[in-house]
């Protein structure tokens, strides 16, 4: 699951400064939902971009279909509402994993018991939201809250010694950094889409 949890939805191309939070409108949705968004991370060295393709609406949320990869070799479907962005699906695997709760609050946390499929490495655990802070990463300096994800569980057996992933989030623009094991994915640059 850690090649689904790093190509997660928060992340997308053309190089754009970040804007100041005391220069972010109050009604800029927390996380973009504009086709046409674009990030490129680094990921191990390597650019990874993300893009939008298709934003619809679907039960009350905004159901968005990302391309991952400069080729779209990975599909990811999340649904983004005023009260939490849900990653749907990562390919070929259902997911269904509440990733932000609105508001955002320090000391938030919920379980997350991913279904075992064949072919995905299901990590289940525990999502906590820690505090917000100043974080430095190729695309500029972005106020983002840190989240994460502690894995407890893989394929349905507990893990002696748990691990975890890491993710800062922006308002306005999603995913800027996630740190695990052997790794990190960072913000290269944002490309808002055209409203």
């Amino acid at each position: 699951m850690m090649h689904i949890i790093v190509a997660m939805l928060m992340s997308f191309g053309a190089i754009a400064a970040p804007v100041p939070k005391h220069l972010m409108p109050k009604d800029v949705p927390y996380y973009p939902t504009e086709v046409g968004t674009k990030w490129v991370y680094i990921q191990n060295g390597m650019e990874r971009p993300e893009e939008i393709t298709k934003s619809e609406t679907q039960g009350g949320a905004l159901r968005l279909t990302v391309q991952v990869g400069a080729k779209g070799e990975l599909t990811v479907t999340s649904d983004v509402s005023k009260d939490e962005v849900i990653e749907r699906t990562s390919g070929n695997f259902k997911i269904d994993r509440t990733v932000l709760r609105f508001p955002l609050k320090e000391g938030d946390s919920w379980d997350f018991v991913c279904p075992i499929q064949k072919g995905l490495h299901a990590e289940s655990g525990k999502i906590t939201v820690c505090e917000t802070e100043d974080v430095t990463v190729p695309a500029g300096k972005f106020r983002a809250t840190k989240v994460v994800f502690t894995v407890t569980d893989v394929n349905g057996e507990a893990r002696p010694i748990p691990h975890a992933y890491t993710f800062w989030y922006a308002q306005g623009i999603g995913l800027v950094r996630l740190e695990y094991k052997g790794g990190e994915k960072v913000l290269k640059s944002f490309t808002p889409g055209k409203k």
